[in-house]
């Protein structure tokens, strides 16, 4: 059956259609519209537009204005559209009010497809002064929630329902106020809403299919999204919300075939509008999808080019700065963000992110507050503002706020596993190895974290679950054996069944394995190493092991105070003739922790860390470890997506010499594939390009050595 272009009518329509309430001034006017249309409907959109042209030139109306930019914007001639909105809203100065306010709405709407979200907020602003009712309060919400103003937005939505219950704009605009908020599924009621009282609002069709890929429902997306298309093939949001959900049926798996079909419709979405922050906002996550951050950036900067104003563009450029390894450039980023939008909800919970993530989660605790209380059903905000709890030692909020997280996502096992934890630290151990006994044992479950956790709430359960709570350890370490942490955990566990030879053993092998540890294991090994003593008799000579311990915790900045009052009324109870081995063994523990050797091993796993500095310190450091690292750093070349790291990798490959053999199969590798060209260019892209080209040479120049 062949589509009826004229039923692709975009919101517009939806404000100034000939089926609407207001009064025509002008019959002969209203006919020559309606013939129009007509000629439109049958595919003949020249003919149409042309003589709209010249009823508008003889007849300056605000209806003929109107009609002539909807016909000119379903026509793919947005630019054409906008002179003629404009010229409807000049003339309407003398118009009546309703016409007026649906001058300004259309002026408004066209702008948040096509323009800056400040210009669509004035507009529709004077729309609403002009004329309250549900196409102006409506077009208001959908223009505050593009500004990122959640609460006003959801008032003018609201509001705007209220003046107008079967408005698709007005229901449109309260989808919008949802999404601005982070309440995805009060979202695709809204949208289904606007739909059904408009079948043709394709705006509305394209905000459901986002409210429905926030909500986990992929699958019931990109039906709509085809249909959008369908019904209107220039609405450049639509088909970027095709891409976007395509490429999310495969959850953004960038190496998937579908990506290419996702990012072609997207880059189809930025032809057709390419002043539309959105759809540059779809290719850019796309981008991200692939692990290409740099081409991502390129795309989220023609996003805030776009509108400059745009709260999710200014959002995502952070998000990605972040995963390029510049965390404190990204926290900087969002607290000015959060400054210039401080009722946007999506900024303030960034924001508490970035400072939880620093470690300052006092800081972080006020915007993640606000954050929750503008995002009531956002679970990853609760989560994050549960572990800030946590680490503040606000445990009752930690436990009330992970127990929102949890309702509102059960399914995520990490929230759950963290909630199990704070249980447990904060007096009801129990409680949290029920949560995550279950969660253990849940199908294919296989989280070191919690096992690790549920071996920790096991331990200090009363009486203790020594024996549980060890196998629990030992899983968590045959998922995840270079963990220096879950050694660490499992030397508690052993330290509270009283097997302390083996908690020590436990306890050295953190440190060994990451020397961020080896404080922490020097005052756990000086406990264990003085129950031992007091268990044996008083000249026990691993008293002066208990003394080492706690010299090298000392030595490393962390002297346990608890553990020296022990050891000095210990020390009263024994012989003076032991003074001398104490000493020694305390001189030797002492060079051990003075040691500063290359680790391979935690260097590996830094260059795979978040990190990007991280990532490049630990590809130059590994230039001294000689053989035992070229396979790492061969891997960084070839899997890596920031260009620094892979240039930092390169480098100690050369200098490594014939130790670099290891790294052939993944030289060769990434020099047999083709580069991802970035199809919005640009001399930041170039840059990069050439970069890349250089730093190819040498990859080839070690290939040929080592060959």
């Amino acid at each position: 059956m062949k589509t009826n272009k004229f039923a692709t009518v975009l919101v517009l329509l939806s404000a100034v259609s000939l089926a609407s309430t207001r009064a025509w001034a002008d019959v002969k006017t209203d006919q020559a519209i309606a013939k129009a249309e007509e000629q439109f409907a049958k595919g003949k959109p020249d003919e149409a537009i042309k003589a709209l042209v010249k009823l508008s030139a003889g007849t300056p109306s605000v209806e003929a204005y109107l009609a002539l930019g909807r016909l000119q914007e379903m026509n793919g001639n947005g630019d054409d559209a906008a002179a003629s909105i404009a010229k409807a809203v000049d003339v309407s100065a003398s118009a009546t009010p309703t016409l007026k306010a649906q001058a300004l709405a259309a002026s408004a709407q066209l702008a948040l497809r096509n323009g800056t979200g400040a210009y669509a907020l004035d507009m529709a602003t004077k729309a609403v002064a002009v004329e309250k009712n549900g196409v102006s309060l409506g077009t208001l919400a959908s223009a505050q929630a593009r500004v990122g103003d959640a609460k006003a937005a959801h008032a003018s939505a609201d509001a705007a329902i209220a003046a107008g219950a079967t408005s698709s704009v007005a229901h449109a605009g309260k989808g919008d106020a949802f999404t601005a908020s982070g309440q995805a599924p009060d979202a695709v009621a809204s949208y289904r809403k606007a739909i059904e009282l408009d079948p043709r609002n394709v705006t509305a069709q394209v905000g459901l299919v986002y409210a429905l890929i926030a909500s986990n429902k992929a699958a019931e997306a990109k039906p709509i999204a085809l249909k959008a298309t369908e019904m209107d093939k220039n609405s450049g949001p639509a088909f970027a919300a095709l891409g976007y959900a395509i490429s999310a049926e495969k959850k953004f798996d960038g190496n998937d075939p579908s990506w290419s079909d996702a990012i072609a419709q997207a880059q189809q979405g930025v032809f057709l509008a390419p002043k539309n922050p959105q759809v540059q906002v779809v290719v850019a996550k796309l981008f991200e999808a692939r692990g290409n951050y740099d081409q991502a950036q390129v795309a989220y900067l023609a996003a805030i080019a776009a509108d400059p104003g745009y709260t999710p563009a200014k959002s995502a450029i952070i998000m990605n700065n972040f995963r390029r390894g510049d965390i404190d450039g990204a926290l900087k980023a969002a607290e000015e963000l959060v400054k210039t939008n401080p009722n946007s909800p999506e900024a303030n919970k960034m924001y508490g992110e970035f400072l939880a993530r620093k470690g300052q989660y006092k800081e972080a605790v006020p915007p993640l507050e606000k954050a929750t209380a503008a995002m009531p059903t956002n679970a990853d905000a609760w989560a994050i503002l549960a572990h800030s709890y946590h680490m503040t030692r606000s445990f009752e909020d930690g436990k009330n706020a992970y127990a929102k997280a949890v309702q509102l996502n059960p399914n995520n096992n990490e929230i759950k596993s963290n909630y199990g934890l704070l249980l447990g630290m904060s007096g009801d151990p129990d409680k949290g190895a029920l949560i995550l006994v279950d969660l253990i044992n849940s199908p294919g479950y296989k989280s070191a974290a919690g096992f690790a956790n549920y071996g920790w709430v096991l331990s200090r359960v009363k009486p203790p679950r020594a024996g549980e709570a060890i196998a629990a350890y030992k899983k968590a370490i045959e998922l995840e054996p270079a963990n220096a942490g879950l050694y660490f955990g499992m030397g508690w566990a052993l330290y509270y069944a009283q097997q302390y030879p083996e908690a020590i053993a436990a306890f050295d092998k953190s440190g060994a394995m990451d020397k961020a540890y080896f404080a922490e294991t020097r005052g756990a090994v000086g406990w264990c190493q003085y129950f031992i003593a007091v268990n044996a008799d008083k000249n026990a000579p691993n008293f002066g092991a208990t003394k080492a311990a706690l010299g090298a915790a000392e030595t490393a900045g962390r002297p346990d105070a608890r553990l020296a009052d022990a050891v000095a009324r210990y020390e009263k109870a024994i012989l003076e003739g032991k003074a001398a081995e104490a000493a020694a063994a305390a001189a030797a523990a002492r060079a051990e922790a003075a040691q500063d050797v290359i680790d391979i091993g935690k260097l590996t796993r830094q260059l795979r860390s978040q990190s990007m500095q991280q990532r490049v310190d630990a590809a130059k450091a590994l230039a001294g470890a000689g053989a035992d690292a070229a396979e790492a750093l061969g891997y960084a070349i070839e899997t890596d997506p920031i260009i620094d790291v892979r240039e930092a990798a390169t480098e100690s490959l050369r200098k490594m010499g014939p130790g670099a053999r290891k790294a052939l199969p993944a030289l060769n590798r990434y020099i047999r594939s083709i580069p991802l060209a970035d199809p919005t260019g640009g001399a930041e892209v170039m840059k990069l390009e050439l970069r890349e080209s250089d730093m190819r040479g040498v990859i080839r120049g070690i290939i040929n050595k080592l060959k």
